[in-house]
C-alpha cells in the first residue's frame, strides 16, 4: 500500500511538473513585443546579470553580434564557428539556428525584425540573408539584388521593413524590404567628411537611424529622410561600434578599444559606462555588437567568447 502511495505521488509530481513546464513555454511563446520603458539614471543597468556562452561541446568562438527576437529568444553571430547560435530567453543554449543545415560563412552581424525574421550579414561573402523564424530562407541580398556591392559590418531593420546596412566600404546603404537600394550615404552633409569604417547602425520606431562612424570616433544621428540631425563626439569614445537606441532618452554604444559600453543622452552627454572589471574572469572585455531588449543590454564580447547581459543588480 505504501509503495502504491509513493508511486501515485511520483506520478502526480511528474504530471504537475509537465503541466508547469507547458504553461511556462506557453507564456514564453505568447510574449508580446518588448515593452517601451521609461529609463532614468536610477534604473539603468549597473552590472552583469547573466553570461551566455554556448554548450560545452559547441562554445561560442568569436561572437561578433547579438539580436533578440520579440519573444525573447537570443541569436548570436558566432563568426569563428561559421554559425548562428541561439539561446532561450532564460539563457539556456537552444542550439544552432537552422539545426546546422544552413551554410554560414563568417557571419558577423545579425538583426531581427518585428515579425521575428532573422537577417544575417556576411561581409566576406558580400551577402545578407533573411530567414523565417523557423529557419526557412526567404531572401538573399547581394550585389545583384541591391545594385551595388554589399559588405555588411552591421544591420538594422525598421518597422517599415527597410534594411539599414553599415557597409565596410565606408557607406550606409538603405534598402527596401526586397533588398533594392533606396539610398546610399557616404559623405555627411553639413559636415563634409566621408564615413570611415561605419561599424554600427540602429533604427528607432520613428525611422531615425544612428551610425557608429568608428574611424572618425563619432556617432551620427539621421532623420528618416537621411538628413543629418546631430553629430555626437566625446573623448571617451575611442572606436565606437555596435549601437542601439534605448527608449526615448538614451543611446548605447560598444567601445571595444576602451573595453566598455557607454550610455549617452541625445546631447552626447555620457550618462554611464559599463564594464566587467569586477566580475571574476571577465576583466578586459571587448564588446562588439550589441542590442537592447526591455531593460537589459546584450553585448557580444569577443575577448571571452561570451554574450554579456547587463541589467539592474542593486535596488
Amino acid at each position: 500500500m505504501a509503495r502504491q502511495t509513493r508511486k501515485f505521488s511520483n506520478v502526480l509530481l511528474a504530471v504537475v511538473f509537465v503541466a508547469a513546464l507547458i504553461a511556462g513555454i506557453s507564456v514564453w511563446k505568447t510574449r508580446g513585443p518588448q515593452k517601451e520603458l521609461t529609463l532614468t539614471k536610477e534604473n539603468l543597468p549597473d552590472g552583469v546579470v547573466q553570461v551566455l556562452g554556448g554548450r560545452p561541446e559547441k562554445p561560442l568562438t568569436l561572437p561578433l553580434d547579438v539580436a533578440v527576437a520579440p519573444d525573447g529568444r537570443i541569436f548570436v553571430a558566432d563568426a569563428g564557428n561559421n554559425a548562428v547560435q541561439t539561446f532561450y530567453p532564460w539563457g539556456r543554449p537552444r542550439g544552432l539556428f537552422g539545426k546546422g543545415k544552413i551554410d554560414f560563412v563568417y557571419p558577423n552581424t545579425v538583426a531581427i525584425d518585428q515579425d521575428g525574421q532573422l537577417y544575417v550579414g556576411e561581409f566576406n561573402t558580400g551577402r545578407i540573408r533573411v530567414f523565417s523564424p523557423k529557419g526557412e530562407l526567404k531572401l538573399t541580398i547581394n550585389r545583384r539584388t541591391a545594385g551595388v556591392p554589399v559588405q555588411p559590418l552591421d544591420l538594422a531593420v525598421g518597422n517599415d521593413g527597410r534594411i539599414y546596412v553599415a557597409d565596410r566600404q565606408g557607406a550606409i546603404l538603405i534598402l527596401d524590404k526586397n533588398g533594392r537600394l533606396l539610398r546610399q550615404i557616404s559623405l555627411v552633409p553639413a559636415n563634409p567628411r566621408t564615413l570611415s569604417f561605419p561599424n554600427g547602425i540602429a533604427v528607432d520606431a520613428d525611422g531615425r537611424f544612428l551610425v557608429a562612424d568608428s574611424g572618425n570616433r563619432r556617432l551620427l544621428l539621421f532623420a528618416p529622410d537621411g538628413k543629418l540631425l546631430r553629430v555626437l563626439e566625446s573623448a571617451i569614445l575611442t572606436h565606437p561600434r555596435g549601437c542601439a537606441f534605448w527608449g526615448k532618452n538614451y543611446i548605447v554604444v560598444a567601445d571595444p578599444f576602451a573595453g566598455q559600453l557607454v550610455v549617452l543622452n541625445y546631447n552626447g552627454r555620457i550618462i554611464k559606462s559599463l564594464n566587467a572589471e569586477s566580475e571574476p574572469g571577465l576583466a578586459g572585455i571587448v564588446p562588439n555588437g550589441l542590442t537592447v531588449y526591455e531593460d537589459r543590454i546584450y553585448a557580444a564580447d569577443r575577448a571571452h567568447n561570451v554574450v554579456l547581459v547587463f541589467g539592474r543588480r542593486q535596488e
